[in-house]
């Protein structure tokens, strides 16, 4: 059974991963991913927290939630999908034979204080310091009557733009590719979803990219039709 990037979706995790382990034959794997926690810290990516995420993991943390469960946990893999996620492998088989990745990534893990709160407390000082470059690098803009719209409308852009206070004050409105998005507002900002189409690309100053993980490759992609601009993003 896989359940890749809906691990982290639900308060009903115990309950999951039971009737998983139940539908499972003999020595049967449950593999699942999950955003991994450690990338969030490293590249405080704390725009990628919000509501449709209940749970935030690691494997020091998943580990302590298997004990619970007729599964056990027996080998890891680090892959890149959302800025860095855990590929989790588990079995029924109380006998399986526990691969090296799990004890080598513990222990990593401890040596990185992921188990402790006081790494949690410096994540928020940096997301702080991160939130007061941002807005100085805004307000310039803003100050000097240059023109920003933004690029992409994600899910994570509504987070780091409540969070930052920033709003249609500071632009208008952004573009993205989803038509369901188009003629939308994002939430908490009155900042418009328009469909590129409706603009004229020669007219601003600076594309303000929301979706970060995107970054280089709207660059590259946008940089001639944007021949005016410069391409920027938040944190």
């Amino acid at each position: 059974i896989t359940a890749f990037n809906v691990f982290a979706h639900s308060d009903e995790l115990e309950n999951i991963a039971n009737n998983a382990s139940k539908l499972l034959k003999k020595d049967g794997k449950f593999i699942f991913e999950v955003q991994y926690l450690q990338n969030t810290i490293n590249d405080l990516t704390f725009d990628n927290i919000y509501h449709e995420h209940v749970n935030y993991w690691n494997l020091l943390s998943l580990e302590n939630f298997f004990k619970k469960l007729d599964l056990v946990i027996y080998k890891v893999e680090l892959i890149d999908t959302h800025g860095g996620s855990l590929r989790v492998y588990s079995s029924n088989n109380p006998n399986q034979r526990i691969n090296k990745s799990v004890k080598q990534l513990m222990d990593k893990e401890k040596r990185n204080k992921l188990d402790k709160y006081s790494t949690y407390l410096d994540f928020a000082k940096k997301v702080e310091y991160t939130k007061k470059q941002s807005l100085n690098m805004i307000e310039e803009i803003n100050a000097k009557g240059k023109t920003i719209i933004g690029y992409g409308a994600p899910a994570k852009a509504t987070t780091i733009l409540n969070y930052f206070g920033i709003n249609r004050k500071n632009f208008l409105f952004t573009i993205d590719d989803n038509s369901l998005k188009q003629n939308k507002f994002i939430p908490g900002t009155d900042i418009q979803i328009k469909n590129i189409d409706d603009i004229d690309p020669k007219n601003y100053d600076y594309v303000l990219v929301l979706a970060w993980n995107f970054f280089d490759l709207i660059r590259e992609n946008n940089k001639v039709i944007f021949s005016k601009s410069d391409f920027i993003k938040l944190k």
